[in-house]
């Protein structure tokens, strides 16, 4: 963003401040976005807030595209900022919720060695694509292409039907449910013997030291 500003006739200096701006959102958005992480954790709505990250992504850099003053350019980095930093706050998250819990540390590391991958041919394939065209639009068009189709895959893959297994908080609320079961019939059973025993049904022994 800094050479589209420069393109655009802004200074080095003054086009820098479209990184500044983003680094400051990114790190408001990762510390704003935990709470909202483990609410959602909760109720398994970690794919959706990553699916409208991508959505929210790729409409800032299409609308961006239009854009060429420089307080809108400020504004739109902000938004990209909170958007970056909301994405890398939920995406270990997404890993624990897409493996119900189990072996998420392997998918976690599995995951984060497919992104470094994904993302190594990323600025050179898009510094390739201004060479080419002359016009940091057509950047911005991959920029809005890419977060879309990942958006439509997160859709695409809520909807695969695989084999159910508890995901955290169901494990923790299925042992909840066991111990308090398990409470309920042992004081039932402790009331059924102490009620025979005064029936007469069962002998009843008084022993004293």
């Amino acid at each position: 963003m800094v050479r589209y500003g420069m393109t655009l006739g802004y200074s080095l200096s003054k086009a820098k401040w479209f990184l500044v701006v983003k680094g400051l959102t990114t790190l408001v958005g990762t510390l704003l976005v935990g709470r909202v992480n483990d609410k959602a954790l909760k109720y398994g709505k970690i794919k959706l807030i990553n699916l409208t990250v991508c959505v929210m992504f790729g409409i800032f850099s299409f609308l961006c595209s239009f854009v060429e003053s420089f307080p809108l350019i400020i504004v739109y980095m902000a938004l990209i900022g909170l958007v970056d930093g909301v994405w890398w706050a939920a995406y270990p998250v997404l890993v624990v919720e897409i493996t119900f819990g189990y072996h998420s540390t392997e998918a976690f590391g599995l995951a984060n060695l497919v992104i470094a991958f994904a993302r190594l041919p990323g600025p050179p394939f898009l510094g390739w694509v201004f060479d080419i065209t002359g016009d940091f639009r057509y950047v911005l068009y991959f920029m809005f292409v890419i977060p879309m189709i990942a958006a439509v895959l997160f859709a695409i893959s809520s909807r695969v039907k695989v084999e159910k297994y508890f995901s955290l908080a169901e494990k923790s609320n299925a042992r909840k449910t066991d111990v308090e079961s398990s409470e309920v019939r042992e004081d039932v059973s402790h009331c059924f013997l102490d009620d025979l025993a005064i029936a007469g049904a069962l002998p009843y022994y008084e022993t004293s030291v």
